[in-house]
């Protein structure tokens, strides 16, 4: 089999990649402007479905829509990120910060595909 036809063969739709999100779930969505938008916004459609899912990240872009008034039962939101932003560098330094938390037990993630 050709690598592209791999490829598109493990290809699903956002919704039916968030559906492996249950409530009282961690889930850490990517910094920056690789936020994927198109899985929040489908964990976000599943809203009625889902309650106490602690939404982690440390600087997003985008709507985060799981953050507007009424979400409250459904998404509990975590910024792992305060403060000015750090000089050059700091946000390398930051990232292997949060993953050194995670790896010793700070906050344990939700992670079923990897």
């Amino acid at each position: 089999m050709r690598w592209i036809d791999l490829y598109h063969s493990r290809q699903i739709s956002a919704d039916d990649a968030v559906k492996c999100i249950k409530s009282g779930d961690n889930v850490y969505i990517h910094p920056g402007c690789c936020t994927p938008e198109y899985l929040v916004d489908a964990m976000v459609k599943r809203k009625d479905e889902l309650e106490n899912v602690t939404v982690m990240h440390i600087l997003t872009e985008g709507k985060a829509a799981y953050t507007q008034p009424g979400m409250e039962p459904h998404f509990r939101h975590r910024s792992l990120f305060t403060g000015k932003k750090r000089p050059t560098g700091g946000e390398r330094r930051a990232c292997r910060s949060i993953a050194y938390v995670f790896r010793r037990g700070g906050k344990a993630l939700d992670n079923r595909h990897r």
